[in-house]
């Protein structure tokens, strides 16, 4: 019963970090999240979600290089299918992250420090690509659940 309310509560606050960081609803079921990385998400929530989690200019990259960025910004346009997509996982991980250790701080010095399973890359180095991504999630359910050590 405990497991399940502290699951609850972790799943809360992960829609909310959506919401916060994407303004994604709480209630939007996955089918209308993949419209909206369909229809591309504002520059200026990729700008904002990078200034709010301090992403460096490296990892900022993996999601959409600073030109393009500015460009998008200037002129209004909305990131691409493949960009929005891109965000949103990199949201997508951060969000679970900062849900599953309680603090902003927390999350983000795990997800930036390099770890002997990932080959010595951090988790959000790991973020490049759909395999990676699914290799911290998993990682990220494995602590959430304490499986991980």
């Amino acid at each position: 019963m405990f497991t399940d309310a502290r699951r609850e509560n972790t799943y809360v606050a992960y829609r909310a970090r959506l919401r916060t960081y994407l303004h994604i609803a709480p209630e939007a079921s996955d089918q209308n999240i993949r419209e909206l990385i369909d229809s591309g998400f504002p520059a200026s929530t990729a700008k904002s979600f990078c200034d709010a989690v301090k992403l460096s200019p490296a990892d900022r990259g993996e999601i959409i290089h600073g030109e393009t960025l500015t460009s998008g910004l200037a002129l209004g346009k909305p990131l691409t299918p493949q960009q929005s997509k891109r965000l949103y996982r990199f949201v997508h991980i951060t969000a679970m992250a900062e849900s599953i250790f309680g603090s902003d701080e927390k999350a983000m010095q795990w997800l930036s420090k390099p770890k002997g399973c990932f080959s010595g890359k951090s988790p959000f180095s790991m973020l490049a690509t759909n395999s990676g991504a699914d290799l911290v999630e998993e990682m990220l359910i494995q602590l959430a659940e304490g499986f991980a050590f």
